[in-house]
């Protein structure tokens, strides 16, 4: 049994003058028996129970038409010029195509759609973790990732050897999307202290 620690730490670019909401609460979300909703912006954050289509192609071009025939709904930029395909899983009922948003063309960490497609070539669920109208003044970051490494490590205390491979993914992280930052999305996994920290 692999004994797994996650530990979450970013290492923000710049000053954060108040610590973001990593997650919704639940007095933000509003449930219908179709759809939850961010109730601060009425975003759709998931949408249940739909029967679009049908639509032609591979998954991913299903996908795809699914998501500009919505960019209205969902709050997407015309064109989805912003999203990169980076999953397709079959299973028994059809597809999940995972599409991540990317700024500068860079990730934006935690924002991802994922779009059910069944066997009948229909979109029947759609989860949207996009966050609209994200802006980075600048790209470049002000340290190197083996440099936020070496700060992760630092954070964490490492004395024990690695057990797998250490990486840091530059990343936009946009939790307050009003105050989107440069940041490394860090996974060190090691002996001591044990775990695959992120």
């Amino acid at each position: 049994m692999k004994l797994s620690s996650f530990f979450f730490a970013l290492i923000i670019l710049g000053f954060i003058s108040a610590a973001p909401d990593l997650s919704a609460s639940p007095q933000d979300q509003v449930y219908r028996t179709d759809a939850r909703l961010e109730a601060s912006t009425g975003i759709p954050r998931a949408l249940y129970f739909q029967s679009k289509g049908p639509y032609k192609g591979t998954p991913e071009e299903k996908a795809r038409e699914y998501l500009l025939e919505q960019v209205k709904t969902l709050r997407l930029t015309p064109g989805l010029p912003d999203l990169t395909t980076v999953n397709v899983a079959e299973s028994p009922m059809g597809y999940h195509v995972t599409f991540q948003q990317t700024v500068n063309d860079l990730p934006v960490y935690r924002s991802d759609i994922v779009v059910t497609v069944n066997r009948g070539d229909r979109v029947v669920f759609t989860v949207n973790n996009y966050k609209p109208n994200l802006k980075i003044e600048s790209p470049r970051p002000k340290f190197q990732a083996a440099d936020a490494i070496q700060y992760a490590r630092t954070y964490l205390k490492v004395t024990g050897k690695l057990i797998g491979e250490q990486s840091a993914t530059l990343m936009v992280y946009a939790e307050n999307p009003k105050k989107p930052r440069l940041a490394y999305r860090v996974i060190v996994p090691t002996e001591k202290p044990l775990g695959e920290w992120e």
